[in-house]
């Protein structure tokens, strides 16, 4: 679970709330709010009323949709960028967590079974994804421009395959 501290006196720090999580996963904390992904669904909890944290609600794809399920994320103005199943790339508007609003969805990785993780840098969107066949592993880096939108411009492709070389501990 996440834990809440009061650290008046940083000496003796106290928990003064706890919430409890089914399963700690990825956490970002932006503006007022933290976005929590648990087993595969990312929530969005308010923090407006410390030392509670109150969920608000689930990232969905479209209002009363199903929760949005995902391998990883990342949350940048209130915009989430989401690698979700099989091996896609869905940017989710939740600045209004109720009315999200689907923004984009482009397929972001080669195929399913890999596994992801993502970067933002100057609204740039980075998948990398990786997989491992026999004695080979192949590896995919992609990028993607952020356009004010919210439109996706693919701006690198670059897959690789390279043998995998078994190192024996003496």
């Amino acid at each position: 679970g996440m834990q809440v501290f009061d650290l008046t006196d940083p000496e003796d720090p106290r928990p003064v709330h706890i919430l409890p999580l089914e399963h700690n996963g990825l956490m970002f904390q932006e503006g007022d709010r933290v976005y929590i992904r648990g087993k595969s669904e990312i929530g969005i909890y308010w923090l407006g009323n410390l030392p509670y944290i109150h969920l608000v609600e689930r990232v969905r794809l479209e209002p009363g949709g199903s929760p949005l399920h995902c391998s990883s994320f990342r949350v940048s103005e209130g915009i989430v960028y989401a690698i979700t199943f099989p091996a896609w790339l869905s940017v989710v508007d939740v600045r209004d967590p109720f009315r999200p609003v689907l923004l984009n969805r482009i397929e972001a990785a080669p195929a399913e079974n890999w596994r992801y993780d993502l970067g933002f840098l100057n609204r740039t969107v980075f998948v990398t994804s990786i997989h491992q066949v026999d004695s080979s592993v192949q590896t995919s880096i992609k990028a993607f421009r952020i356009e004010p939108d919210g439109s996706l411009v693919p701006a690198l492709d670059y897959p690789t395959e390279f043998p995998v070389e078994r190192y024996v501990e003496l």
